[in-house]
């Protein structure tokens, strides 16, 4: 068994990512996956030879097995089950072969998968890139303690994260009525964390104890993205991965979901003090170096209702299903995207990426997900440009709908936000001022109507 996690002699960190397989395609990419988000990995080829010290000092963010080596759907099952005894809250992928029917797979998950997914999707797209990043970055959110008082109960567990280690230490147990004492413990520690899946949980206490002025506004707008963040990675999972096929359903209510949190969000963005800096420093996480979606979401549903540029309901979905065929992309592309940008990709995968849009609109087609034809419309042209530059189809700039352009802007937009605040150089007043700027000279991407628009929103 190879380890990753003992090369530093002076202290344990916990293991991020435990891979159980002897499959040499998965370890390959596996490994590779590794090194690109430099986690802290052990390899083992059989559940009963994970290391002891895992076992008893680390609980991995997320757990990848493969399924398709093990003989028998209970022996596939009883592996699943050690795994989850052993780490009960790590989330376990597991790799199937593809032809488990639909009651296997629901009993593979009911046995500790979360996830299941295939062979080929592995080698052939990024979704497992994408997935690794959501498990291992992005399960830990961190919240301010000032977000918190004391004398309120909470519904949601809250966690320390230990220096030494790494290890989240429960502090906040759901059901717990906060006290002036435990208060002032957790204050010096200025910030906790809350488990993705309890965002939800968190929001409504952001949402009972805050009111809908000043500061707490503010604290009203970071939960709403944070909690459309875990749902608009959970709706793309859902959509891309083919063992989630089948649940037409689930998508559609989380659809739902997201596009009213999403007129919530632009409800309390409308009347934010200092706006534009809330939105660019509300997911200051890991996982959201990588994930812009969220980020592209709250300018394009900020502008929009400030502005009175699209339909709601059609920005919000287009913000929402206009990338979803990046996962379909290979591994390398997705890494140079990730990185880097298009222009640093092959020219066969430069091709490949100006498919995506015609992706994206194949995959909702695909999984029957009821959107209007405005959205279809404009989830192929979020990449279309004034100039006739644009991709896929090169459209016509008077063909090109309200909504992609907004969604095409925001991207620009938060790409270079982004950037600019990294390097710490430049405000977000003079970014935006400089892209608007750029784009009314050069009239390349948007036309004329459009920049005129939005301009009171974004120059003013």
């Amino acid at each position: 068994m190879e380890s990753t996690a003992k090369q530093d002699p002076t202290a344990f960190k916990r293991i991020e990512f435990l891979v159980v397989t002897k499959n040499a395609e998965l370890l390959s990419v596996s490994k590779d996956l590794v090194e690109h988000y430099k986690f802290r990995a052990e390899y083992s080829d059989s559940v009963d030879t994970v290391d002891a010290d895992t076992r008893l000092s680390s609980s991995p963010m997320m757990i990848l097995i493969s399924l398709e080596e093990i003989e028998g759907l209970q022996e596939r099952m009883k592996n699943l089950q050690q795994l989850r005894a052993a780490f009960p809250r790590s989330h376990i992928v597991a790799m199937v072969a593809g032809d488990e029917s639909t009651d296997d797979c629901e009993m593979l998950r009911g046995s500790g998968a979360r996830y299941l997914v295939l062979l080929q999707e592995i080698k052939n797209s990024s979704k497992l890139y994408y997935l690794a990043a959501l498990l291992v970055q992005g399960t830990y959110i961190p919240v301010p303690v000032s977000d918190l008082f004391p004398s309120t109960q909470v519904n949601f567990n809250a966690y320390h994260k230990l220096v030494l280690n790494q290890k989240f230490l429960p502090v906040i147990f759901s059901g717990f009525t906060f006290s002036d004492k435990k208060y002032r413990q957790l204050e010096t520690a200025q910030q906790v964390y809350v488990r993705r899946e309890e965002l939800g949980e968190y929001r409504k206490y952001i949402e009972t104890y805050h009111d809908q002025v000043g500061a707490a506004l503010k604290k009203r707008c970071r939960v709403m993205m944070m909690s459309l963040m875990a749902l608009y990675s959970e709706i793309l999972l859902l959509l891309s991965l083919d063992c989630e096929a089948g649940k037409k359903d689930l998508v559609q209510s989380k659809v739902s979901e997201f596009v009213q949190g999403s007129q919530d969000l632009g409800r309390y963005l409308k009347d934010c003090p200092d706006v534009w800096n809330v939105i660019a420093k509300a997911l200051d996480f890991q996982f959201c170096r990588y994930e812009r979606g969220p980020y592209i979401l709250a300018y394009a549903v900020y502008i929009s209702l400030k502005a009175d540029w699209g339909q709601m309901q059609d920005v919000v979905m287009t913000a929402l299903l206009a990338d979803l065929g990046i996962l379909d992309l290979t591994p390398e592309s997705f890494k140079t995207l990730q990185k880097k940008n298009e222009k640093h990709l092959k020219p066969e995968e430069l091709e490949r990426y100006r498919h995506h849009p015609m992706n994206s609109l194949n995959r909702v087609m695909l999984r029957e997900l009821e959107v209007s034809n405005e959205t279809k419309s404009s989830i192929v042209c979020t990449h279309e440009r004034n100039d006739l530059k644009g991709f896929p189809n090169q459209s016509p700039a008077d063909k090109i709908p309200a909504e992609a352009q907004l969604i095409h802007f925001c991207e620009l937009l938060d790409r270079r936000v982004r950037a600019s605040l990294e390097d710490g150089i430049l405000t977000h007043d003079f970014v935006r001022k400089q892209v608007w700027e750029e784009e009314k000279d050069s009239l390349k991407r948007f036309n004329a109507a459009f920049l005129d628009k939005i301009e009171k929103v974004l120059v003013a």
